[in-house]
């Protein structure tokens, strides 16, 4: 598990993802830390966001465990504690998902929040019914956790 892990660190270091950047807490391979840029033409936009992933000890059968450590107002991102409600950490994990995949999900969550989705049920209703209310709170956070 250590062999697939080191290659796909060194794949995201050789090849890495636009909008963000990786390295690992410490000297601990299965602890990543992830800074990720708010997507242009995105309520997140200019914002820099940390992300704490934690990788099982039993990586890839089992999903990495992935929270935002930058405070974010986002329909799919619980606010006291930042874990991501993406169903490819739960459910629809497989060991042929890798952590390029993970990260590219975490980017496109960024550029397009899914209130169907949604860990936070006010803010999507925010989102779906007051799209500029949203769209001024998740702009006001970034300003204020994100730079």
């Amino acid at each position: 598990m250590q062999n697939r892990i080191n290659k796909e660190l060194q794949d995201l270091m050789v090849n890495p993802l636009e909008n963000c950047v990786i390295d690992l807490v410490g000297d601990n391979l299965f602890r990543w830390r992830a800074i990720v840029s708010g997507p242009q033409g995105s309520v997140y936009a200019g914002g820099k966001f940390e992300v704490a992933i934690e990788l099982p000890q039993n990586y890839p059968f089992r999903p990495p465990e992935v929270k935002f450590r930058t405070k974010i107002y986002h329909v799919n991102v619980k606010k006291d504690d930042g874990s991501l409600c993406a169903d490819i950490f739960q459910n629809s994990w497989a060991p042929t998902l890798n952590m390029r995949f993970v990260l590219e999900s975490i980017i496109s969550i960024l550029a397009t929040p899914a209130p169907e989705h949604a860990l936070e049920p006010e803010i999507a209703a925010e989102m779906l019914n007051n799209p500029s209310v949203f769209a001024s709170k998740a702009q006001d956070w970034v300003r204020q956790y994100a730079r």
